[in-house]
């Protein structure tokens, strides 16, 4: 696993790098973006969730948003999971 801060822009991530036969391959296991003092979460490929560890950290559920999350059914999503989901394009 490697990790990839940029304080500057607020901007982090982790990925794992690996090798599959003979092919090298890297996947996001988490993408998270600091947006107006929210955690914006870009990716999740966590087998834990994220939002409840956050939570579970002290943060504000309504801190926490998830970009990931295709506008049409964000309200959906943030009346079941309690969190605020925020697209940036």
């Amino acid at each position: 696993m490697n990790a990839i801060f940029d304080d500057e822009k607020m901007r982090y991530m982790a990925i794992w790098v690996g090798w599959y036969k003979y092919k090298c391959i890297h996947q996001c296991i988490i993408h998270i973006n600091i947006v107006e003092g929210c955690i914006l979460i870009q990716s999740n490929d966590m087998e834990e969730s994220i939002v409840a560890k956050l939570a579970g950290m002290g943060i504000y559920e309504d801190k926490i948003r998830l970009g990931f999350i295709h506008p049409k059914h964000q309200e959906h999503i943030e009346k079941e999971a309690n969190v605020v989901s925020m697209s940036i394009i």
